[in-house]
């Protein structure tokens, strides 16, 4: 009975000790490198997606008096236009600065965003979803290359950034309820405009910062 409990014990010390090392890991991950925007731009993003395919049925059918397929489509279009501009649209970190890419993705996702919220049929609708894609698919190349620059551990980050996607797909979609149950399922996509016009408030003043500038400057050169 004693070996069990000191066994026991033992196990409760190593399991608190291996928790502790790990948020030492992260504070120091978070103090060597200054991941608040990307992640916070990452958790947004994504919430924004979510609500997307979570509220874009109810629009169509109840809003719009179409199909469901309808729908089905509309989330097909958007997440293939967000696919394939993370495959082509690469080349745009290498020839815009970080920031300007930054601003771009914030203008084209407002953009989508305020016609989402005005459309009122389905062709239109259609159209702003594929502009969303492209602006959230240009979000990810940021988020992406701002990932790529961390110091540190590799697996740290990810888990991180995981952490973040996991937020966004969890609070998107409950913000955006709220909003469509105080007014109607469209205002959803103006539930984001705000927080996506703090996100660029947020990368111009953050561009301004001496270390961070350092490191956006070895981005745009690479």
């Amino acid at each position: 009975v004693f070996h069990k409990e000191s066994h026991q014990k033992a196990t409760r010390l190593s399991f608190s000790e291996g928790v502790s090392d790990q948020l030492r890991a992260l504070r120091a991950l978070l103090a060597d490198n200054p991941l608040a925007l990307p992640l916070l731009t990452e958790a947004v993003v994504t919430g924004c997606f979510a609500s997307f395919s979570a509220f874009i049925v109810p629009i169509v059918v109840q809003t719009l008096h179409q199909p469901p397929g309808v729908a089905s489509l509309l989330i097909s279009i958007e997440g293939g236009v967000f696919i394939l501009t993370v495959f082509l649209a690469g080349k745009l970190i290498t020839h815009i600065s970080a920031l300007r890419l930054f601003l771009l993705s914030a203008a084209v996702t407002l953009f989508a965003l305020t016609g989402l919220g005005f459309a009122r049929q389905a062709l239109s609708v259609g159209a702003f979803a594929c502009v969303l894609g492209l602006g959230l698919g240009l979000f990810n190349l940021v988020t992406a290359t701002r990932q790529g620059l961390v110091r540190g551990e590799k697996g740290k980050t990810v888990s991180l950034f995981t952490a973040a996607v996991g937020v966004g797909i969890s609070l998107g979609p409950m913000l955006g309820g709220q909003f469509a149950a105080h007014f109607e399922a469209s205002a959803v996509f103006f539930a984001f405009i705000p927080m996506f016009v703090i996100l660029a408030v947020l990368a111009v003043r953050e561009s301004r910062q001496p270390g961070v500038a350092a490191a956006l400057a070895v981005q745009d050169a690479n």
